[in-house]
């Protein structure tokens, strides 16, 4: 185990060595093998290849082994990040890695929204926020079907494109032409996509809570989600399945 890991130590040292600033490090495409390497020394590693101080919280444990091809620092730091469950946060020119609740305790300052809702109750709205966007909390009003959603600003955002969409149900939209109101509603078209590493049946069952009137169904064979939506429906459910679709890495000491 120690001569890989020396290995790839040495592969990245050679790295650093050619890098001229942090600008022209972070636009480096990198290759890089990790067997069972601890997970502290591959964020140091990826710091210093990006021209980065590097300062690694003490939370940040457990061993990975994967394979990083064509990426950027920041790709691969991303990657890395979301696979093990932690997070990073550049700081003028640190590298600061950490679990989310310790860098929102230590970096963020938390916002909070309010979203009315019209056609779903406030405690489904609250169970799917639970599930799509597990940093942001909320809390509900039965009477009022108001919701509060609290944390991070970018996290709260998405929140609320989800309970947009999940709340539109299919009814569509209003438009006025004439000066009289006449109800729009978006055409359904059939789309599909690959699902090439996440569990295509969760995906599934997210998809169906976020639009109960819609029709979806999943090819295991062939790792096909697909669907009858509209297509500001379907940007969505893009960009959650993208957000799941990332490889499985091995984490032996977590």
């Amino acid at each position: 185990m120690m001569k890989r890991q020396m290995v790839v130590s040495l592969l990245v040292i050679a790295l650093v060595l050619g890098i001229a600033s942090v600008s022209f490090a972070n636009q480096r495409v990198l290759n890089m093998e990790f067997k069972d390497a601890p997970l502290v020394d591959v964020f140091q590693i990826l710091g210093d290849v990006g021209g980065y101080n590097v300062l690694v919280d003490p939370s940040v444990q457990g061993t990975v082994s994967f394979y990083l091809r064509d990426l950027t620092v920041i790709e691969a730091l991303e990657l890395v990040a979301k696979t093990t469950g932690f997070s990073y946060r550049v700081v003028e020119n640190t590298l600061v890695v950490a679990t989310s609740e310790r860098l929102i305790q230590e970096f963020s300052i938390e916002e909070f929204s309010f979203v009315f809702l019209n056609n779903v109750s406030v405690a489904d709205a609250q169970a799917l926020i639970g599930i799509v966007s597990p940093l942001v909390r909320s809390y509900t009003d039965a009477e009022r079907q108001l919701i509060v959603l609290y944390g991070k600003s970018e996290d709260i955002d998405g929140a609320k494109v989800v309970l947009e969409q999940y709340d539109r149900r299919g009814v569509g939209v209003t438009a006025v032409a004439n000066g009289e109101e006449d109800p729009v509603v978006d055409r359904v078209e059939s789309y599909n996509m690959g699902v090439y590493y996440a569990d295509g049946q969760d995906i599934l069952r997210l998809v169906r809570q976020m639009y109960p009137n819609r029709e979806f169904g999943w090819d295991g064979q062939v790792r096909l989600f697909y669907g009858k939506t509209t297509a500001n429906e379907w940007t969505a459910i893009q960009d959650l399945v993208n957000e799941r679709d990332l490889p499985t890495f091995t984490l032996p000491g977590m």
